[in-house]
């Protein structure tokens, strides 16, 4: 089964572009002299240097990594139901356990080894009898549901790390976004493009940029 750190891997804060535009932005304040004056920044470096892109990676990597160790245990308990393993996944992901919580996550745990070696024993048995088809019966479809239980619990883990991320992303790049076009205001700039598209301008607003970004 797909562990979800598989999912976080390839999903943490994974943009290499701000969606700011391939040809810059409307014009926000125009030169003194008339004339378009033009601007570059480059994104990546507002990435790298922005302690609110670092807070926000260590964010997502946090709550990655809870999930994950809470996905992982789960894992192991694959013949509990679906109610279950979302107690169980509530219960682990505690930052502090009461005494009656972790005697549940042991019940819990118990249980679903209980029924899994009880499976396994079953599956493995030469001669059994009706009342040993009709069991093996039920756990198997007690461990199908349990399969289907992990998923769905995987899928909901999958979507809180895909919200994060992606209000993550929607909030950095409004923070860019206002920080050049305070920036461009500033210096009188027409235009501001990226440095991908700009190889050169005469008017780079990078830093001003991250110290705007960095307040």
């Amino acid at each position: 089964m797909t562990l979800i750190r598989t999912f976080c891997k390839l999903t943490i804060f994974g943009i290499t572009a701000l969606t700011l535009g391939t040809s810059g932005f409307s014009p926000v304040a125009a030169a003194p002299s008339g004339t378009q004056t033009f601007g570059s920044v480059d994104i990546a470096k507002v990435q790298t240097q922005s302690t609110r892109k670092i807070k926000y990676d260590a964010d997502l990597h946090t709550l990655a990594d809870r999930l994950d160790t809470q996905f992982r245990q789960q894992t192991s308990s694959v013949m509990l139901t679906k109610a279950e393993q979302t107690e169980l996944g509530t219960l682990i992901g505690k930052p502090r356990q009461s005494d009656a919580d972790a005697a549940r996550v042991t019940a819990l745990q118990t249980k679903a080894s209980a029924a899994a070696q009880e499976l396994t024993d079953l599956q493995q048995k030469k001669d059994p009898s009706a009342t040993d088809s009709n069991r093996l019966a039920t756990l198997t479809s007690q461990y199908e549901a349990g399969k289907a239980a992990l998923q769905a619990v995987g899928d909901g883990y999958q979507a809180q790390i895909r919200a994060l991320s992606d209000a993550d992303n929607a909030e950095f790049t409004r923070t860019v976004k206002e920080a050049i076009s305070a920036s461009a205001q500033q210096k009188g700039l027409s235009v501001v493009f990226t440095s991908d598209i700009a190889v050169y301008t005469a008017n780079d607003i990078t830093d001003d940029v991250v110290k705007r970004v960095n307040k």
